[in-house]
């Protein structure tokens, strides 16, 4: 009975060792299943690693500028390359700036920088033009980028210039061929004319209209005018200028006015000045039209005759003249004559009252001779003497009329 109890349980460990042991074959074998999956999807992750290391190094050769055989086409592309559109470009100095083009040979799935710069060649950077240097950045896709080169007109004559433009330091990118390339300016030679609104004006010198005229200088480069360039004026033989300098305007014209001397038949010349450059224009003074209107010719002992002259220009009323008045003759009741215009006058045959007088704004100037207690005729003359006393033999001619007492 005792013999029979101890091979069961003998059995039962025995069974029991063998699940044990079962069950620890199991786990074993589990953990070796799941270190081996963990190890498979490292070598994965590598795998796609290398792979991706790979594609990216091979990418940023083929930018760099190396060749790429495509392996299902059989053809080898370009290298990817930046350049300048042109290596010659131009441009008038008027438009004030130019715009230059840089390009890339084909798209790119990465960013492309490059440098760019001026620099002189026979233009002048500060004078001629402004240096442009920065960097432009193609982002993907994108294959042309601009930058700006400005320009300055200035007022010197020396013929188209031109300036360096250059490429540098490409990122993900190799130079191409234009990676240098020459811009000219063309020379916008300002041209400057100079005109006279009256070509002649009376002489006197006095600040009123028929002694003036207006002088107007003009600067253009032959199509668009310069603004705000001092013009220098100046004027000889006496003329007078209301400035020395004067700025242009948006059309490029600047005003100076011109004022006369008291010189009957002479002519200032106007010269304008600018950049090296002169125009001149010539305008003559000449003398106004006087005019003696007739005074009475019957007056009673001792009456006053009025003289009355006219100073006109163009048919305008000369005012500010000083008009110089002379009894020229007297004669007798009997025609002979008495006095010739030397000397004192007779007594008897009356006196001028005004040696002088001044043309009031219409031009008129009256003079009065008193008349005496003989039977007379007297002749009195009249001339612009603010003119005449400056050059006799050029003056006007005295225009005489005759006052006559019975």
């Amino acid at each position: 009975m005792q013999s029979q109890r101890r091979r069961v349980a003998i059995r039962s460990a025995a069974s029991l060792i063998e699940m044990l042991v079962m069950l620890a074959i199991i786990g074993i074998l589990l953990g070796l299943t799941a270190v081996i999956f963990s190890a498979a999807r490292q070598f994965a992750a590598s795998l796609q690693r290398d792979a991706d290391d790979a594609k990216r190094v091979l990418t940023q050769r083929q930018h760099l500028g190396e060749s790429k055989t495509d392996g299902h086409a059989g053809l080898t592309k370009a290298p990817l390359t930046v350049s300048f559109d042109s290596t010659s470009w131009s441009a008038n100095e008027r438009d004030g700036a130019v715009r230059i083009t840089v390009s890339l040979s084909s798209t790119c799935n990465l960013p492309v920088a490059v440098g760019y710069a001026t620099s002189n060649g026979t233009a002048t950077e500060g004078s001629d033009y402004t240096d442009a240097n920065g960097t432009l950045t193609f982002n993907p896709g994108v294959t042309s980028l601009t930058f700006d080169v400005p320009m300055t007109r200035d007022l010197e004559i020396e013929g188209d210039e031109t300036v360096q433009l250059a490429l540098s330091d490409p990122g993900n990118a190799s130079l191409g061929e234009a990676a240098t390339a020459t811009l000219t300016l063309a020379d916008c030679a300002p041209q400057l004319e100079i005109a006279t609104a009256n070509p002649t004006i009376c002489a006197g010198g006095f600040n009123s209209a028929p002694h003036q005229t207006v002088i107007t200088a003009t600067l253009t480069d032959g199509v668009a005018p310069f603004f705000g360039e001092s013009i220098s004026f100046s004027a000889d033989n006496g003329g007078t200028l209301s400035a020395s300098t004067a700025d242009t305007d948006w059309n490029g014209e600047a005003y100076v006015v011109l004022t006369s001397s008291n010189k009957v038949g002479d002519s200032s010349t106007v010269t304008a000045t600018v950049g090296g450059q002169d125009a001149s224009c010539s305008v003559s003074f000449e003398a106004p039209d006087l005019k003696l209107v007739a005074g009475p010719t019957d007056a009673p002992v001792g009456a006053i005759l009025s003289f009355a002259a006219t100073l006109q220009w163009n048919g305008q009323p000369v005012p500010e003249h000083t008009l110089s008045w002379a009894v020229t003759g007297i004669w007798d009741g009997d025609g002979e004559q008495v006095y010739d215009g030397t000397g004192a006058l007779p007594a008897g045959y009356g006196k001028l009252r005004t040696a002088a007088t001044e043309t009031d704004q219409g031009g008129e100037g009256i003079a009065d001779f008193e008349t005496g207690d003989m039977p007379q005729k007297v002749e009195i003359a009249v001339s612009d003497e603010t003119i005449v006393n400056k050059l006799p033999a050029k003056g006007p001619a005295l225009t005489k009329s005759t006052g006559v007492r019975k």
